[in-house]
């Protein structure tokens, strides 16, 4: 566990730690046995098309310095991989991400 930071998913927080009165934590995996993150615009509880995609934009950039594997999901697009090439083509699909592809 670590201290929460801006850009961290919600769904990694320790929520009921946080309802008995401890700091915003965040739960970090390490090792093999952690499965590649998940990072899908259409589940993300943010309605602003721009929020969204600067919330998925910091999670590839953590992700990648962290030489993490991930998957990104898009309407219509499902990107799968790690390193710098996966890092730059996902962060390329979310700078080029059409509001036409989006709700």
């Amino acid at each position: 566990m670590r201290a929460w930071r801006e850009g961290d998913s919600p769904r990694q927080v320790a929520w009921k730690a946080y309802a008995r009165g401890a700091p915003l934590l965040v739960r970090e995996y390490q090792g093999h046995a952690a499965a590649a993150p998940e990072f899908d615009y259409a589940l993300l509880p943010i309605r602003d098309r721009e929020a969204r995609l600067s919330q998925l934009s910091r999670w590839v950039v953590d992700a990648a310095a962290q030489n993490q594997s991930w998957t990104l999901r898009l309407p219509g697009m499902v990107l799968r991989g790690a390193g710098t090439e996966h890092r730059r083509r996902s962060l390329e699909e979310l700078a080029l991400f059409d509001m036409e592809r989006g709700p």
